[in-house]
């Protein structure tokens, strides 16, 4: 008996320690939501690494502001970025930056909702983001 508890042991240790490698590691990648149905879920999809990694830079880089976008009315409400625990709102020229119940306001200068916007049309919700700038 005593053997088979050892080896139960030895198993949860080596399971434990073990991970998917076919996962990029938690923290890489950035979870987009196309902010725009009510009453039903609204479409997600995960960047890249390197896509992720951008629109980090560009957050990072970007000039702040002292006043929010205007409040969006019903169907197009932006993109909403998940990172960790930072959630990021993209929407009217505005990225909402919410950190640990704190929340900074930069300007999107550097075009990440209207390239979300072009992912979004890529992935078939071009007739959601029509009115998204196609860039500068």
């Amino acid at each position: 008996m005593r053997l088979l508890w050892v080896g139960v042991c030895a198993l949860t240790v080596i399971g434990c320690g073990h991970e998917d490698s076919t996962k990029a590691p938690a923290g890489n990648t950035m979870k987009v939501e196309l902010d725009a149905f009510s009453g039903r879920p609204n479409p997600s999809w995960e960047l890249s690494e390197a896509e992720s990694r951008s629109i980090l830079q560009r957050i990072e880089t970007a000039a702040p502001v002292s006043s929010p976008a205007s409040e969006p009315g019903l169907g197009y409400r932006g993109f909403v970025l998940r990172h960790g625990d930072v959630v990021y709102r993209v929407h009217a020229g505005i990225v909402e930056e919410q950190r640990a119940g704190r929340v900074r306001l930069i300007r999107d200068d550097s075009g990440i909702e209207a390239e979300l916007a072009e992912d979004a049309r890529r992935r078939g919700y071009d007739a959601i983001v029509k009115g998204v700038s196609r860039g500068k």
